[in-house]
């Protein structure tokens, strides 16, 4: 009963925008569609069907069921096959009518297998529309229907809007596995070819003799008429259909029958959860409780009457069957709301259950996220024409250079972090200076850009941190375990593993995982850290792909490839739960993407499928608070280091998708626009290159910073092997400030 209670909580703050609202008058909606359908020209009608071929055909019936998936907690697993099966048992025969069947794109296979077998059991015909994997990796997200999509990441907002807005972001994705409309019009479709008049209709639809009869007897009154509106009631308990005299009182939305030649049809963009049904209803000009129903922003707008507006009647009714979920059954508000809101969790929990096993099957942990194999084979073989040894040589001296220096932990530090504990990271925030107008310098201010002194890599002073050390254990890592990729020397690999294991997994020297002590504000009341201290750990990516090498190399045993996975499990625990990194998640500027590229490449590493789609999700939503339509970085551009700033959150950007395109993931293409936000981005940033700056940058800035932004651009996503000799040449080295990893080209 949980999940329930859950929904009755919810339910409760979701009273304008996922149900109608309260009906003012006491009448049922049959009623009111009847009282409220306007006079059409019943003249006109029927001259034109008595001059139409239509008028000979036999009055013939086809009921299409559209067996759909179960959607927990809107229905209970299995209800679809139980409701199938209740009425292949006790359904009468329905005079005129043959009954039909669409196996509508059940991702279940065993589930759709067991219907399947139900149906050809009894001997029913069916059309079977099936889910296609392949088909469903292709569908990407959609944000730029939010006006604004900060509402996406930022907590503040209402947890009701959140609910709704989530699935909305994955409206296409809805529209291909529900396929409520698209499924109808293959009904709708297909019956033109088996009847003059076809049903297609829900797959819990249940229908009585006596309401059989009276749809059939309305229809065959009035010919002329294009569509039947039949009202639909909702069963508590399906055996209460089978009671002597059974007729409803109370109905809902109704279903809706055709005649062949009609020219509506279900329109496939309102999806499952968004009125699906009611859009035809609206252009049909059927009135009821819907016309009342408010709209989100990013709802589609609501649809024009159709030519053949009006041209309806009313008539008999159709039961809709139970759905296992009692407490969401009825006509009472409550039930509405709890119905509402079920219905947004079904449809964002099934869909994330199908991303995350279409990443399943696309991650491939071992390989190389931001290194690429087919590049590295280049250092060994040399490329066409002339040997490499230039880049190899480089590699070997920075890798002999890291041996030198030896291994690192964080018990070197001469400081230690205000808990008091040497094993956890502790680093003093770098923009934050005593107060030079209060005798202790509290509270501390900001100096956005100016450093204070030690808080810079490897300067002096800084031995009293963690930063620089760490940062060495990284490029060291990294850089030996691509020496002994580029020349199979095993004193390489050695040192890249030993860096691992002191800073790592030593149980007497191991950082503790997390960074609760990350850009502390020496003297201030708190010295707790910041969340903003995260990003001090941005190159773990770089790291993991080193890490991966020496697994390869054997340098990083079983045990100790394990030992690193629990370690790495603990800081991903402590990155999405801890109050810091869910306030970094939130992040609008480039601490966020920072934020979602460490997440990402442990989620790679430790094969973590449901957060790493998740976050490719969030990424996804960042690239359209990231970027404007020019290119231009509003959120970077603020800062007193601009320029800076651009080219380092494009770095991160950059990194970010080069990762997903390893796990099948594409950050560079938007379903919005046909070009990438990423490239428009760099493409701003150039227009300066060589130019007046025109905003804040207090430092120098070093132009040769876009060369890794313009080579990205070229390939975008493509794993086509540059000229990697020409881009060493042209900037062989960058600090690790700029976010450019070792050997970028790579």
């Amino acid at each position: 009963m949980k999940p329930i209670k859950r929904l009755r909580k919810l339910g409760r703050r979701v009273r304008r925008l996922l149900a109608p609202p309260r009906p003012r008058e006491s009448a049922r909606p049959a009623a009111r569609i009847a009282a409220a359908q306007p006079a059409i020209d019943v003249p006109t009608l029927r001259m034109k069907y008595a001059h139409s071929p239509l008028r000979f055909e036999p009055d013939r019936f086809v009921l299409y069921r559209i067996i759909g998936n179960d959607l927990y907690p809107r229905h209970r697993l299995g209800m679809s096959r139980a409701n199938v099966e209740f009425i292949l048992q006790h359904e009468p025969a329905l005079a005129d009518c043959e009954k039909r069947w669409i196996v509508n794109r059940i991702v279940d296979r065993a589930e759709e297998r067991a219907i399947i077998d139900m149906l050809e059991r009894h001997g029913q015909i069916y059309l079977r529309i099936p889910f296609v994997e392949a088909d469903y990796d292709r569908i990407g997200w959609n944000i730029a229907c939010f006006v604004d999509p900060t509402f996406l990441l930022s907590a503040p907002n209402p947890e009701d809007r959140r609910l709704m807005s989530e699935a909305r972001s994955r409206h296409d994705k809805n529209a291909y596995v529900m396929n409520n409309n698209g499924a109808r019009n293959v009904a709708l479709r297909t019956g033109r070819s088996v009847a003059k008049w076809v049903l297609p209709w829900d797959g819990n639809c249940f229908l009585t003799e006596s309401g059989w009869a009276e749809i059939r007897d309305a229809v065959l009154a009035q010919p002329y008429l294009k569509y039947f509106v039949v009202p639909m009631a909702r069963s508590i308990a399906n055996t209460d259909l089978l009671a002597p005299g059974y007729r409803p009182t109370e109905f809902d939305e109704p279903q809706v029958l055709f005649r062949r030649d009609a020219h509506e049809e279900f329109d496939p963009h309102y999806v499952y959860g968004r009125r699906p049904k009611v859009a035809l209803l609206w252009r049909l000009g059927v009135p009821g409780p819907w016309d009342d129903w408010t709209s989100a922003s990013w709802d589609q707008p609501r649809p024009k009457l159709s030519t053949e507006a009006h041209q309806f009647a009313t008539c008999g009714w159709v039961n809709r069957l139970e759905s296992g979920q009692q407490t969401l059954e009825g006509y009472d508000w409550t039930a509405r709301k709890d119905r509402g809101v079920a219905r947004s969790i079904a449809i964002v929990t099934l869909l994330d259950r199908l991303d995350e096993q279409s990443m399943r099957r696309r991650l491939d942990p071992a390989q190389l996220m931001l290194y690429r194999d087919q590049r590295l084979d280049l250092l060994r073989s040399g490329g066409p024409g002339e040997p490499l040894q230039e880049i190899v040589a480089a590699i070997e001296a920075d890798a002999n250079a890291a041996i030198a220096l030896g291994t690192f932990s964080v018990l070197d530090k001469t400081g230690c972090a205000p808990s008091g504990n040497r094993r956890d990271y502790w680093h003093a925030a770098p923009y934050w200076w005593p107060n030079p107008d209060t005798p202790d310098g509290l509270p501390y201010i900001l100096r956005d850009g100016q450093r204070r002194p030690g808080t810079g890599l490897y300067e002096p002073g800084s031995e009293e941190y963690d930063r620089s050390t760490l940062q060495r254990v990284f490029e060291g890592a990294a850089v030996c375990a691509l020496a002994w990729r580029a020349t199979g020397e095993r004193p390489y690999a050695d040192h890249g593993a030993a860096l691992i294991r002191r800073w790592f997994l030593d149980a007497e020297s191991g950082m503790n995982p997390h960074l609760d002590f990350a850009q502390a504000r020496m003297g201030a009341k708190s010295t707790v850290g910041n969340r903003v201290g995260i990003i001090e750990m941005r190159d773990l990516a770089i790291l993991l792909d080193g890490a991966r090498l020496l697994e390869r190399a054997g340098t990083l045993s079983g045990a100790d490839r394990a030992a690193f996975g629990q370690w790495l499990h603990a800081y991903r625990d402590w990155l999405v739960n801890s109050a810091h990194g869910l306030a970094e998640r939130n992040s609008l500027n480039n601490h966020g993407v920072y934020y979602d590229l460490q997440v990402a490449s442990i989620a790679a590493y430790l094969g973590d499928a449901p957060l790493l789609a998740a976050t490719f999700r969030r990424a996804h939503a960042r690239l359209h608070i990231h970027f404007d339509p020019d290119g231009s970085q509003p959120h970077e551009l603020r800062r007193t280091n601009a320029l800076h700033y651009c080219a380092f959150n494009l770095q991160a950007w950059i990194s970010l998708a080069a990762l997903a395109e390893r796990c099948g993931e594409d950050l560079w293409r938007s379903r919005s626009r046909p070009d990438s936000a990423i490239g428009r981005g760099v493409e701003w940033l150039m227009r300066f290159e060589g130019r007046d700056w025109p905003y804040s940058q207090l430092e120098p800035f070093d132009w040769a910073r876009l060369a890794p932004l313009k080579a990205a651009v070229a390939c975008q996503g493509a794993d086509t092997a540059p000229n990697v000799l020409e881009l060493y040449r042209g900037a062989p080295a960058h600090s690790a400030d700029t976010g450019i990893r070792p050997y970028w080209y790579l």
